[in-house]
């Protein structure tokens, strides 16, 4: 009798340990992560293939007391955030709040509000899918999110591992961007890939819209865009219901690298979207007003 209470307590406590071990974005200064980085567009024969690193820079103290990692881009809800057994957590800085997005425990296919402020609405996030994959070294398991107010937005983690996929877009309508990750260093071990791959491209390959810099911002960013030729250039900012809000260009430009500086008086705080359309080339991109 005494031997089975000792199993029960031993798998208890053995089970809780490894409720307690989930860690599906382990983070720590120095770890990173490289990323292929794929954008087309299904209206043209456009695709651009080229990557991109997400590091830890440091530890840090945000507005509202909570600890956060600084990660060195916005990826790809904000560049401070943290993890626990529970799940991932992102400093919204429109209201200095600690919001738990991604949720370990969530139930499957249906949505729970985060707490991050979208549009003035808590934003709902959905648990798509609990899987394993062949990533590197073996299976592992996984975790698929997507998001509400993102139409064909979508990320998945690996345990142990951190964001091994995330999708941008893809409606059918607007351009899309793939993440697939090539390789990561966690606690100084090196997996996969961090030295990067060449560039390649099919047509249209000079097309290109960057992310706004900084963001969040107030009152003023930096929007920077690239044309193979001279032509006419429409970039317009949306609210997050996808109304029209500013003509922020709309002039013919000459074939090279632009930039344009947007102030943002008179606009509440809350998420946008920036969209460039030149010729038959359409991309657009999130941006959030903080004031």
């Amino acid at each position: 009798m005494k031997t089975k209470l000792l199993l029960i307590v031993f798998f208890a406590v053995l089970g809780s340990t490894l409720l307690w071990a989930q860690n599906y974005f382990p983070l720590a200064v120095g770890n990173k992560w490289q990323f292929k980085v794929t954008d087309w567009d299904p209206s043209v024969p456009y695709t651009k293939i080229d990557t991109t690193i997400v590091e830890v820079i440091k530890d840090t103290l945000a507005p509202n007391n909570v600890s956060y990692f600084l990660l060195n881009s916005y990826f790809p809800l904000g560049d401070l955030v943290r993890s626990d057994s529970l799940g991932i957590y992102y400093y919204d800085a429109l209201d200095s709040t600690d919001c738990l997005v991604y949720n370990y425990s969530a139930e499957l296919y249906e949505g729970y509000k985060t707490g991050f402020q979208s549009g003035g609405d808590s934003a709902i996030v959905t648990l798509d899918q609990i899987d394993s994959s062949n990533v590197f070294m073996g299976k592992i398991k996984t975790l698929s999110f997507s998001y509400n107010w993102m139409i064909g937005h979508s990320i998945t983690f690996g345990e142990n591992t951190g964001p091994i996929i995330y999708h941008t877009g893809g409606d059918g309508v607007s351009s899309r961007t793939d993440y697939e990750l090539i390789g990561y260093k966690i606690d100084g071990q090196i997996v996969g890939s961090l030295t990067g791959v060449k560039n390649e491209s099919t047509t249209l390959d000079n097309y290109w819209l960057d992310q706004n810099y900084p963001n969040p911002f107030n009152p003023t960013t930096t929007i920077s865009f690239s044309l193979p030729e001279g032509q006419n250039v429409e970039l317009t900012l949306y609210n997050i219901l996808g109304r029209k809000m500013v003509m922020l260009l709309n002039e013919y430009k000459q074939a090279g690298k632009h930039k344009l500086e947007f102030i943002s008086s008179g606009l509440p705080s809350g998420v946008y979207f920036y969209q460039l359309k030149a010729g038959q080339f359409i991309q657009t991109k999130r941006l959030v007003i903080l004031k």
